[in-house]
């Protein structure tokens, strides 16, 4: 069951906050404790407009009645890190660099002291930079993936840092990742070949105890940036995604619109803004796997708009997604909850 708890009230415009992407999140300290994130906050300046990206270097903190704010916890605006929990702390990993746009190797330990104030603690980075991980931890193993790379962190033996390995898939960005109880699942994402991006269906499941991978069944359709969350019983739950062939299409009417030599360029500008100015959003689509099953079987819808570059928040309300993306350059504040798995 899904159901709205909250709304961000970051970066409001005349009284209406328009929300984050990219944003780190979890539950520690009793509350849900949101970092970073960006979006396009000049009036109608998005970024099928042209519109200047902004990115948070703040933290925003909520204990299931107000919000509390609490500016520069980062060094810099950040946004699409990969959030892991662990003993009460949140790891905010990776990411992408305000100002520059360029992929980060830092990790931020993030916690909570009494009075309810987050503080920042600068970790061991990771051995290359990552744009867009994902990710989660195992057992006592922090897993980031990024490309065709996974980097493992063993907390327990942090003396020896961090050990990569390679993903047997080619090098991708988009993809989602879910830790469970005993491996880490990496689903979808994009690749860009010669110009033109391709989709991805593939469904990865690494057993670090034996350091092997397997497959698990292809997903319907090819998705990027689609959420994923680990049900008791491991069984997995796939929510929205950008669908890949719907993407495609816009892109080849967006190389054709920027094309000087197309006499017919000026016809494609208008369709490229038609379909900006009316773009039904992401994927609604929710998926689910249990372990055993042959297939992906469809679960449901996502309620109102889906969004992408969400973290997935483990919490006493079951899982929390907060913020996104919802359209091309849009974000959302709202914050859903779903409640058919608790921690």
């Amino acid at each position: 069951m899904w159901r709205e708890i909250a709304e961000l009230p970051a970066d409001a415009i005349e009284g209406l906050p328009i929300g984050r992407a990219g944003m780190c999140g979890g539950w520690i300290g009793e509350r849900l404790v949101l970092v970073g994130g960006s979006n396009f906050p000049e009036p109608a300046q998005t970024a099928t407009r042209g519109g200047r990206k902004a990115y948070s270097a703040d933290a925003w903190t909520w204990d299931g009645k107000e919000w509390q704010n609490f500016p520069g916890l980062l060094p810099q605006g950040t946004d699409q890190m990969l959030s892991v929990v662990v003993d009460n702390a949140l790891y905010c990993i990776g990411g992408i660099a305000g100002g520059t746009s360029s992929p980060l190797a830092d990790v931020f330990k993030i916690e909570v002291d009494r009075s309810g104030r987050p503080t920042s603690r600068r970790m061991a980075p990771l051995p290359s930079p990552i744009a867009d991980p994902a990710g989660g931890i195992v057992a006592r193993s922090v897993l980031v993936a990024g490309g065709d790379k996974l980097h493992i962190f063993d907390l327990d033996d942090a003396a020896s840092g961090w050990v990569s390995t390679s993903i047997p898939w080619m090098p991708r960005e988009g993809f989602g990742g879910v830790a469970t109880a005993d491996c880490l699942v990496l689903a979808g994402g994009r690749r860009l070949v010669e110009g033109r991006w391709y989709g991805s269906d593939e469904v990865l499941r690494y057993d670090p105890s034996e350091g092997r991978w397997s497959h698990l069944p292809r997903l319907p359709v090819e998705l990027a940036w689609p959420a994923i969350l680990g049900l008791p019983g491991g069984e997995i739950l796939l929510v929205g995604g950008v669908d890949m062939i719907s993407f495609r299409r816009i892109e080849g009417i967006r190389a054709s619109a920027s094309d000087p030599a197309n006499p017919q360029r000026e016809r494609f500008e208008r369709q490229l803004t038609g379909l900006f100015d009316h773009d039904p959003g992401f994927d609604l689509r929710i998926w689910r796997w249990s372990p055993g099953s042959e297939a992906w079987a469809l679960a449901g819808y996502h309620p109102g708009p889906s969004a992408i570059k969400r973290p997935v928040v483990a919490s006493p309300f079951g899982f929390i997604l907060p913020g996104g993306e919802t359209n091309p350059g849009k974000r959302t504040a709202r914050i859903w909850a779903v409640t058919e798995a608790r921690r």
